[in-house]
């Protein structure tokens, strides 16, 4: 659960290629968040020696050419990495590391917008090399999946929630998109904030009126009723909980 205790850890990978998990790594980016505070903890971002990425990853050419198409600038991050893949990777884990000593596990989620993608590749990569990846899979978060659930909670409460594409500049810069995806969720639990907290005593009644339907109260009540077991179940989503 993602509670005011959990640490992020946002990560984003740009590759050289689409089969997953062997695609070759160019750049990595990691960014830790607090949720509670929405403070950055740490970040970390290394551009990847190709030669040494292409040794143990894979390319291909539909994903050489998508590259051939982008801005200059995005371009240049993958054309001269100059980090060793498995120093990139014992680096990575270092700033893990860091962002997260003294911290119990299950305060630490680890995101990435596709987790079978972005981390399952590292975690391959750390393999080949006999490294242990760290962190553990239960701590592994799919930001889609948060993204349609707090979104879908949002709009439940009655508020409006923009997707992620929508909201936030794409970059194809590693460090950087995983500073969007953290940030994005960091707003959408400010929305969810907004929404649930200030409802407290509402929704208690309309819980109350629930209880106490008997088939001849009325219906719109009734309603209010089951609105408000969508709305404790966004409470339990968000980490606060409420008993009516």
């Amino acid at each position: 659960m993602l509670t005011d205790n959990t640490r992020l850890i946002s990560i984003d990978l740009e590759t050289l290629g689409k089969q997953k998990p062997r695609a070759a790594i160019a750049t990595i980016g990691m960014v830790a968040v607090d949720i509670g505070t929405g403070q950055e903890a740490a970040a970390f971002y290394a551009r990847v020696e190709r030669s040494s990425a292409l040794r143990v990853g894979q390319a291909d050419q539909d994903t050489l050419d998508w590259w051939s198409r982008q801005p200059d600038a995005a371009r240049a991050e993958i054309e001269q990495g100059d980090t060793p893949l498995r120093t990139a990777l014992l680096s990575l884990a270092e700033a893990i590391k860091f962002a997260t000593d003294g911290r119990d596990p299950s305060d630490v989620a680890f995101v990435a917008r596709a987790p079978s993608f972005d981390l399952a590749i590292l975690d391959y990569h750390y393999s080949y090399y006999g490294l242990e990846t760290p962190w553990q899979y239960w701590q592994e978060r799919d930001h889609r999946s948060i993204e349609d659930a707090w979104c879908e909670a949002i709009r439940l409460g009655g508020g409006e929630c923009l997707s992620y594409r929508d909201a936030t500049v794409v970059e194809h810069h590693a460090l950087e998109d995983a500073r969007w995806q953290a940030l994005y969720l960091l707003n959408l639990r400010d929305a969810l904030r907004r929404i649930c907290v200030p409802a407290d005593e509402r929704l208690r009644q309309a819980a109350r009126k629930m209880l106490d339907h008997d088939g001849g109260a009325d219906s719109k009540d009734y309603d209010a009723g089951k609105f408000m077991l969508a709305r404790t179940a966004v409470r339990v989503l968000v980490g606060k909980g409420d008993e009516a």
